[in-house]
């Protein structure tokens, strides 16, 4: 597309400090696990799980992590006026989209071995005008129910553990069935199944390192039963983890390859 190229988009994993530095073009940072902070012209941002950091192009900035933190982004340049002119932090727990379509474009840049620069720079785009609408609704955060908000930062704090929708329900000061309401509302699906999408996302990450057991893997994503982790998995991603990982390193090989 001549609009739009996309420079980069992966992802980050990790406890060290990514040090100061500045890209061409425009970056999109989405934190998916853990807590960090970006310094960037003066300000500091702070960010958790469902944070958007948005940096300008040019622009120097580090990023200081406070735990075990994994992160998706996305570099691109836009030809013409660009729309996000300022750094700045969204969060993005009450949005059913952007989150999955930022993964997606990860997802797609770092292990297809097609060209699929029409697929993902439409999706960027798509992301774009997204963003370019909730940046002009201040009280975007004040639109989320606090319970939901509530709710999200306690599944978040730990997914490995193990956690029912009476005590996420308690803990936010409302009922377990109000609590499935709005849910479902915001996200589509339940506390627990978004509990479960977290962990997913996070053993996809898990398993694009060679050395790591599966066993291990479903502990960190918090099932102790490995044969149990195992057919979850497959229902969620339609194939098992051993073969998620094959798959992941033949697509990684044939792209340097090519």
């Amino acid at each position: 597309m001549k609009n739009i190229r996309i420079l980069n988009a992966n992802s980050f994993l990790g406890k060290n400090n990514v040090i100061t530095h500045v890209h061409e073009g425009t970056e999109f940072i989405l934190v998916t696990k853990g807590n960090c902070g970006i310094d960037v012209k003066g300000v500091h941002l702070k960010g958790a799980p469902d944070s958007l950091f948005i940096i300008p192009p040019e622009t120097l900035h580090n990023q200081i992590n406070h735990a075990h933190t994994m992160t998706n982004y996305i570099s691109f340049k836009l030809y013409g006026k660009n729309p996000f002119n300022r750094p700045c932090e969204l969060s993005l727990a009450g949005d059913k989209w952007l989150s999955r379509w930022i993964t997606d474009i990860v997802e797609l840049y770092r292990f297809s071995h097609e060209d699929v620069s029409v697929q993902t720079c439409s999706i960027l785009l798509a992301i774009i005008e997204r963003l370019k609408t909730l940046i002009k609704k201040p009280l975007f955060l004040e639109s989320i129910h606090p319970s939901i908000m509530k709710a999200v930062k306690f599944i978040e704090e730990d997914i490995s553990r193990e956690l029912t929708v009476n005590a996420i329900a308690s803990r936010c000061g409302v009922s377990a069935s109000y609590l499935n309401i709005l849910f479902k509302k915001h996200f589509g699906y339940g506390p627990l199944k978004y509990l479960q999408s977290l962990r997913m996302r996070y053993a996809r990450r898990l398993l694009t390192d060679p050395y790591m057991p599966i066993k291990q893997i479903g502990i960190m994503c918090g099932y102790d039963d490995v044969n149990y982790f195992c057919r979850l998995f497959r229902k969620n991603n339609n194939i098992s983890p051993g073969q998620f990982r094959l798959q992941s390193f033949s697509k990684q090989k044939q792209t340097r390859e090519n």
